[in-house]
């Protein structure tokens, strides 16, 4: 096998296999394919390391999507550059299959973990297809995921206290209290926060969600809830009048923002997205028929949409009251 060492001279070597045997064969092709991956990650101006995968994300996706990405690799970068793993060419399973443990103790979990590596088998991929790895191994991990846990309604008082809590942070159109709002009466996720303002229709008191704000990327209209109307029309003048486009400008990482504000107020059983079980399960303690529910909150499927769905015993007796 012919090579190139550190100074760049040719060398050569056996491999101990033989031509004529087909197995061994496959193995002295598979050694001179190593070899060369060594070579080429090691050559100078070639880049082995993951300075590229930013803008390739950027160059992929949009939206939602592309957020949602830019998230991910964070938290991946965070581990390689700690582990450390130089680029694609030194990553290996042991590297992976620590990243749960590390994620846990970095505010993730073993889902997250098991999610962000998927997603790294993809950027591994597009390493192979650029030359600077031969294989993938974030691929096949087997990863066992946990339950997730379940997401609490939030009770009266716990609106209260956070509505009250947001308006001193900055100012009220801030673009925490702007998913709050839409959360607790649009049954909206935290990402819907950047909605254009052209996608807002005040006049026929509908919201057009564009597929770039949405979690599977897949446009759908809502009509405005009464109560969220005239903070939501004073929202949106705000933002016109100071030259925005869009609701809200989210944070790079606005789960995580909203965790720690949580946190803070003694509130760790909540999350924001919370708010949409509270909207789906008050919807049916106030009667509202399932599949207006469903297509109110957008969900695919009534097996998807129950799940949201969490009345508790107290809930079952008020509305037993109501038959008489």
């Amino acid at each position: 096998m012919n090579f190139r060492d550190a100074e760049g001279n040719w060398r050569n070597r056996g491999t101990g296999y033989r031509w004529s045997n087909v197995v061994e064969m496959r193995h002295a092709k598979k050694a001179c394919a190593e070899q060369t991956l060594k070579e080429r990650v090691s050559a100078k101006g070639l880049s082995g390391t993951w300075n590229w995968v930013a803008q390739w994300i950027e160059s992929s996706w949009d939206g939602q999507t592309l957020r949602r990405y830019h998230q991910v690799w964070q938290a991946l970068a965070g581990y390689l550059k700690e582990a450390p793993v130089a680029g694609p060419a030194n990553l290996s399973r042991d590297h992976c299959l620590s990243y749960v443990n590390w994620r846990e103790r970095h505010r993730g979990g073993r889902n997250s973990a098991a999610l962000e590596l998927r997603f790294l088998g993809q950027v591994v991929d597009e390493a192979i297809r650029r030359g600077m790895a031969e294989r993938n191994p974030s691929r096949n991990l087997r990863i066992k995921k946990v339950p997730a846990k379940e997401k609490s309604v939030w009770l009266d008082a716990e609106l209260a206290t956070v509505d009250a809590a947001l308006l001193p942070i900055g100012n009220k159109y801030g673009w925490m209290r702007v998913s709050f709002l839409l959360g607790r009466y649009q049954a909206s996720r935290l990402g819907q926060a950047a909605i254009p303002l052209a996608s807002i229709d005040l006049q026929r008191n509908v919201i057009h969600w564009p597929s770039t704000v949405m979690k599977h990327g897949k446009s759908f209209s809502q009509p405005i809830v009464d109560g969220l109307k005239p903070v939501l029309a004073d929202i949106v003048e705000h933002r016109q009048t100071h030259g925005h486009k869009t609701l809200a400008d989210l944070p790079q990482l606005p789960s995580l923002e909203w965790r720690k504000f949580l946190d803070s107020l003694g509130l760790r059983h909540l999350s924001h997205h919370g708010l949409r079980s509270t909207w789906i399960t008050r919807a049916a303690m106030a009667g509202i028929p399932e599949a207006v529910a469903q297509r109110f909150s957008n969900h695919s499927s009534t097996a998807v949409h129950r799940v949201y769905l969490k009345l508790s015993t107290g809930d079952m007796a008020e509305m037993l009251r109501k038959l008489g």
